[in-house]
């Protein structure tokens, strides 16, 4: 289940409007969702420190036009937490990796029968469920009533490539929505979210 909820918040922390290329800039609006900041900042020493342990984490693939930064230790990650609340938001504004407050549960949306029907299309969508992926034929067990939430998003760039699908669609029966929405409340702490492609300007 926490697997399951960590890939949720990446798709939030990904989807628009958090998706940010190099051509352009983290706005005043997403930085006021970040989990705190000071007026006056942090020294250049600090923001070095900062960066260095995400350069620690950065790996970039080999002919890719992105750098992924993969996980952090708590230790790590408390230190970032630590350093990103006493930034400035202008200087929040310039890092790849911020904090934000953790979003909502999601909302409980059963899928329409017209739209379960065609989850059922392979070339369409690749499906998930209860976080696990199934072939599209496995839906056939399944009723659209028996689900509480969907989740649709469309590939692009580097998530399509190799894929024989357009869409993913990430579904949660009831009993499983029901676990995922009774441990997403509980969790109170902020997330962290990784930013790519992301020039510190």
């Amino acid at each position: 289940m926490k697997k399951h909820l960590s890939l949720l918040f990446t798709l939030i922390a990904f989807s628009a409007p958090f998706i940010a290329s190099a051509q352009q800039k983290i706005t005043d609006p997403f930085v006021k969702q970040s989990i705190g900041s000071t007026k006056e900042g942090v020294s250049q020493e600090v923001l070095n420190e900062y960066q260095a342990i995400i350069d620690a984490a950065t790996k970039r693939t080999k002919g890719a036009d992105h750098e992924l930064v993969t996980a952090f230790t708590e230790e790590e990650r408390a230190k970032l937490e630590a350093i990103f609340v006493k930034m400035s938001p202008e200087q929040q504004m310039k890092q790849r990796v911020l904090f934000v407050k953790a979003p909502k549960p999601l909302g409980k949306q059963s899928p329409s029968e017209a739209q379960f029907e065609s989850f059922k299309k392979a070339n369409v969508y690749g499906v998930w469920i209860d976080g696990k992926k199934v072939t599209n034929s496995e839906l056939n067990k399944y009723t659209a009533g028996d689900f509480d939430q969907v989740f649709i998003s469309k590939l692009h760039g580097a998530a399509a490539k190799g894929k024989t699908y357009t869409h993913q669609v990430d579904l949660m029966t009831k009993s499983y929505y029901a676990a995922y929405v009774k441990e997403a409340s509980k969790d109170k702490k902020a997330y962290l979210m990784v930013r790519r492609g992301i020039p510190n300007v």
